[in-house]
């Protein structure tokens, strides 16, 4: 059986650009309440837009290489970031919250996702870190910042 691999877009998602996610383009920084100064209804900057963030960056829901992501999942529509990330040899799912609560339909799907197929998760709710996984990542990840609140 071939498995066909789904490519997706942005489209009109810009939720990575909206301030949810902490960078540094051009020398201006992206930080919780603060979006990218280029974002205008769309990256005013887009033909010239760094490497590094912008480039290279791929939230999950895009790459969809871990989970099968359903369409309602694209951040501007499930309100969160999914973004892979790789620390001391831990591959986790990192969900980030996108100026409302994440929903228990979100949450669930997310929840449910990880545990058949024995992915790491990290995500936070009123402020409190959440994680699922396994015992090598909950050990590592103490010291990671996912302790106690945000």
């Amino acid at each position: 059986m071939t498995v066909k691999a789904i490519q997706r877009i942005c489209g009109e998602c810009t939720r990575c650009c909206e301030g949810w996610l902490k960078a540094n383009i051009k020398g201006h920084k992206i930080y919780p309440g603060h979006p990218c100064y280029f974002l205008g209804k769309n990256c005013t900057i887009y033909a010239e837009r760094p490497a590094r963030p912008c480039k290279v960056y791929n939230c999950a829901w895009l790459t969809n290489q871990h989970l099968d992501f359903p369409e309602w999942m694209r951040p501007d529509l499930s309100n969160v970031i999914v973004t892979e990330k790789l620390r001391e040899g831990i591959t986790y799912l990192e969900v980030q919250e996108t100026g409302r609560e994440i929903s228990a339909m979100v949450l669930n799907w997310l929840v449910q996702e990880v545990l058949r197929l024995q992915k790491n998760l990290v995500y936070s709710l009123s402020g409190q870190f959440y994680k699922i996984g396994s015992v090598e990542f909950h050990e590592k990840s103490k010291h990671w910042g996912y302790n106690g609140q945000i």
